[in-house]
């Protein structure tokens, strides 16, 4: 993390103050750059803090979906090859 020197002026005097800046990333991905262009702060929460998005009720749904159908396979009867019925 390096510091940098900032100062702000005004018509009373001059105030100075560190401010800690990141340093940049060596790498960024696709998915991290299109989260900043999105919005800096979206991109905040989720990279730098590690912040979960909230799921989408989409999403829960389908999970839920995909889960029984998992669900209900695993209670089916495995049938070989050699004993399936074929027309």
């Amino acid at each position: 993390m390096c510091l940098i020197q900032a100062s702000a002026g005004n018509h009373i005097g001059t105030q100075s103050e560190e401010v800690k800046v990141a340093e940049p990333p060596a790498h960024v991905s696709y998915s991290s750059l299109s989260d900043w262009l999105k919005c800096g702060k979206y991109w905040q929460l989720k990279r730098l803090l590690n912040l979960p998005d909230r799921p989408a009720v989409w999403n829960i749904g389908g999970h839920a979906v995909h889960r029984a159908i998992e669900e209900w396979e695993r209670q089916q009867p495995i049938s070989s090859p050699a004993t399936s019925n074929r027309n």
